[in-house]
């Protein structure tokens, strides 16, 4: 389900789920990636596990200009090899970020 709140009187910020799934780079199994965007913090869960919270407004300052590397509890953010596109590192696991997952993080972020 989708909220939007007003904080001003023609302002909305919307809230709700980025989902998909994710393959190592290593070729490992597929990994459920969900993302809940709260209205300050972004959850980040894999395969239904709490691996950290970022400040919404961190991450939308990193995506608009993004270098090294922007941590989670568990895991990270960063730009993948050859500046072409970027990727969840959880522990050892590397998992490209489809395309279409990376242009909707920059809608709501």
């Amino acid at each position: 389900m989708t909220r939007h709140r007003s904080l001003q009187a023609q302002t909305w910020i919307w809230t709700g789920r980025v989902e998909f799934v994710a393959q190592s780079a290593r070729g490992g199994r597929d990994r459920s990636i969900e993302l809940m965007v709260r209205l300050d913090l972004v959850e980040l869960l894999v395969d239904g596990r709490s691996r950290g919270f970022l400040d919404r407004d961190a991450l939308r300052l990193w995506l608009a200009r993004p270098a090294g590397q922007l941590d989670f509890d568990d895991a990270h953010l960063t730009i993948a090899t050859g500046g072409l596109g970027l990727v969840l590192v959880v522990g050892e696991t590397v998992l490209p970020l489809p395309i279409r997952i990376e242009q909707r993080l920059h809608e709501v972020a």
